[in-house]
């Protein structure tokens, strides 16, 4: 989670703040594409339902359990921002209740749906789909998995076609469908999976490779309006997992690297926090026109995202307390 949340903040640096941080351009190749660390956090996370499904919970312990990991630091982060930049309450309740991305699919709006935390709103409707989905998938996994991922594709291509203009943000929704129903597939079945590491590496490198060229020699525009960022990082990542894996587990045997494989760790564990506290101060920074020293802004996105996660962790245990006494 550590390198998939790095990558996203260095994306959105890049794309957000390179006037301000102009020497994020010499890491342009690594970051033009870091939003591709959704797809690591995707594929993970679906690995994870998968684990948690497969206990069969009942619907109501799953549904709390999820809301309990994201919904409070969502909620404390959400009321800052908005009390910060003095927007409606329409929009807040709206980002509140996580609805307010899927507008554009009500109301047509041109454009409509708040993406700014889009990621807590598709990560909610995957949860769903999930426990939803997941008894076909442990009937037919291969046959089932393959018809989500086709069906995805096609709604993602759909969508670009026919619906661009009237989409908002859903499309990175749409996008990600793959991913992490792939996840979800590795999860069920992975006591029998075996990866071939040096396959998976290579067909990731290839993808990158593809991904950077053709950047350079069609255009990132070009890229991007096909889709075919989406498909090659979803390539990427797969084989980007599977090495961080073996690469953490190398260094955990090291003694020289163990600081850095802790570091790394702690940064994983405070993933959606982080997540959500550079959002903020990246959107702070542009609603206000203001500058900022990048080492400060990391190290307020870090003290901020510890700190996010202590208010969480205790917003949780009074809503627990709360309920055990109804």
């Amino acid at each position: 989670m550590a390198i998939a949340t790095l990558w996203i903040m260095g994306g959105h640096c890049l794309s957000f703040c390179s006037d301000q941080w102009p020497f994020l351009g010499y890491l342009r190749p690594v970051l033009a594409y870091g939003y591709g660390g959704v797809e690591i956090f995707l594929f993970l996370s679906g690995i994870g339902i998968a684990l948690s499904l497969s206990k069969s919970p009942t619907f109501t312990h799953f549904i709390f359990r999820r809301v309990g990991r994201i919904l409070p630091a969502y909620w404390i982060i959400l009321t800052v921002f908005y009390l910060l930049i003095n927007e409606s309450f329409r929009d807040y309740f709206g980002e509140y209740s996580t609805i307010s991305y899927w507008y554009p699919l009500f109301n047509n709006a041109t454009g409509g749906g708040n993406v700014t935390f889009w990621y807590i709103n598709a990560a909610f409707a995957f949860y769903l789909l999930s426990y939803l989905l997941f008894p076909m998938l442990k009937k037919y996994p291969r046959i089932f998995t393959s018809l989500i991922i086709l069906t995805g594709i096609s709604l993602f291509y759909s969508g670009i076609i026919w619906c661009q203009d009237t989409l908002g943000g859903i499309h990175l929704f749409l996008a990600r469908i793959p991913i992490y129903f792939s996840g979800l597939y590795v999860g069920y079945k992975i006591t029998d999976l075996r990866f071939n590491f040096v396959a998976l590496c290579l067909i990731s490198t290839a993808s990158y490779l593809i991904l950077g060229i053709g950047s350079m020699a069609l255009g990132g525009r070009v890229i991007t309006s096909y889709g075919l960022n989406f498909v090659l990082l979803y390539f990427i990542s797969i084989g980007l997992v599977i090495a961080s894996a073996r690469v953490f587990r190398w260094m955990e045997r090291r003694k020289m690297w163990r600081l850095f494989n802790s570091l790394l760790s702690y940064i994983g564990k405070h993933s959606l926090e982080l997540y959500l506290t550079h959002v903020m101060i990246i959107n702070l920074m542009i609603h206000y026109h203001a500058r900022m020293n990048f080492l400060l802004f990391f190290i307020m996105s870090v003290v901020t995202a510890v700190v996010l996660k202590q208010l969480a962790s205790y917003s949780l245990a009074m809503i627990n307390s709360f309920s055990k006494s109804l």
